[in-house]
């Protein structure tokens, strides 16, 4: 019986930490597990958990990319210049994205030709990448931030259905 408890622990003990986490959050501030902070949580992290999902693939595969943070910045950044300069509306909104999209193609298309046409371990390519694209944003930015001025850009994505924010 102690083995198996052992093992359940050792098998569950962060999601059992997570859950006793948000229980004393939820003691100590009621707000925290109404479900609109809840949806708000998920919608905030959301992005992390998708690009999680994809550096998943890139591991299976024995490979490595540490610029995938600095390159979400940069797109980031970009889809937020463009969006201003193209001005408020579904249209610009729209190509201000397809923009960003094409710019992600470019720079994932010049790190796998460098890593498989330049044979440059993937490690050093994406050391490299990252701190391109982590020095573009702040060079970009003079090193402040990025707002949008556009509203359909802000609120692209958020949507109420029944009184609940879905993405």
């Amino acid at each position: 019986m102690r083995i198996k408890f052992r093992n359940f622990l050792g098998k569950y003990m962060i999601v059992l930490v997570l859950i006793g986490l948000m229980i004393f959050s939820g003691i100590v501030t009621p707000a925290f597990l109404k479900p609109r902070n809840i949806l708000n949580i998920f919608w905030q992290t959301s992005y992390v958990g998708i690009i999680a999902i994809g550096i998943t693939f890139v591991m299976i595969a024995g490979g490595i990319d540490l610029s995938v943070g600095s390159m979400l910045a940069l797109l980031g950044a970009f889809a937020i210049t463009t969006s201003n300069k193209l001005g408020n509306g579904v249209g610009p909104t729209l190509v201000s994205i397809l923009l960003t999209y094409a710019l992600a193609s470019l720079l994932g298309l010049g790190m796998g030709i460098l890593t498989t046409k330049g044979k440059i371990p993937a490690f050093i390519t994406t050391l490299g990448g990252m701190a391109i694209y982590r020095s573009l944003v702040l060079n970009f930015a003079n090193g402040g931030v990025y707002m949008s001025f556009s509203r359909t850009f802000s609120s692209f994505g958020m949507k109420f259905v029944a009184g609940c924010l879905c993405q």
